[in-house]
């Protein structure tokens, strides 16, 4: 969550492009086109991400009021993903396999009844739990072309950009100080003088001056 309720911390993006004629209905078709669909026990997905509407992650309706709120358009990533302790998985498939032999009278296995084994015991641990679900809020300012992602994480951040440029069919940049810096219209003396700026560390907790090329 986010946009509405909940934490405040963010990741920043801009949009590169302009709206196409007729986005509005463009854009719901499209984002129902990469609506989040249920991952099922017998999926061969592991996980699975697509768009819900805001606070209401078990549906798949984006009727327009629900979408768009004046100049902001804001949707819900939900991914959902099985997790199965490596540890559960090795045990569980260790006894069916020990199973399988005694039955079969067998000392050993070929390449497919390992498979098969496997595949069922990842099927039944499956249909013994539900997968864990996320749903973290994007809100976009269309005005401004101001994107906020309320997530850190590199890979789910990742995750999102792709799935917003192939939903809008438009470029995410994502934000830095630099970006930021454009963005602010500088003048090309202000600009030129960002470009000398190099980067302090921080030193025993305290935050170090700025310096430049050729300056102390």
């Amino acid at each position: 969550m986010g946009a509405f309720s909940g934490s405040i911390s963010y990741k920043q993006f801009y949009v590169e492009g302009e709206l196409p004629n007729g986005w509005k209905e463009k854009y719901l078709e499209r984002i129902t086109h990469f609506a989040f669909e249920e991952l099922t026990a017998d999926d061969e997905r592991d996980e699975a991400f697509g768009w819900v509407p805001v606070e209401r992650p078990l549906e798949r309706d984006f009727p327009m009021a629900r979408v768009i709120f004046n100049e902001y358009l804001t949707l819900g990533l939900r991914r959902d993903a099985y997790s199965i302790s490596p540890d559960r998985l090795k045990a569980e498939t260790a006894a069916g396999t020990r199973a399988f032999l005694a039955d079969h009278k067998s000392e050993k296995l070929n390449k497919t009844q390992k498979e098969e084994i496997a595949r069922d015991t990842k099927l039944r641990l499956r249909e013994r739990a539900l997968p864990t679900m996320k749903v973290i809020d994007m809100s976009w300012n269309l005005d401004d072309k101001h994107v906020r992602f309320w997530n850190q994480s590199p890979k789910i951040c990742e995750l999102f950009q792709g799935l917003f440029e192939e939903t809008f069919q438009l470029k995410l940049k994502p934000a830095n100080p630099y970006i930021n810096a454009l963005k602010a219209e500088l003048n090309e003396d202000e600009l030129e003088f960002l470009t000398e700026v190099e980067p302090s560390h921080f030193v025993n907790g305290t935050v170090g001056d700025f310096s430049y090329l050729g300056g102390q």
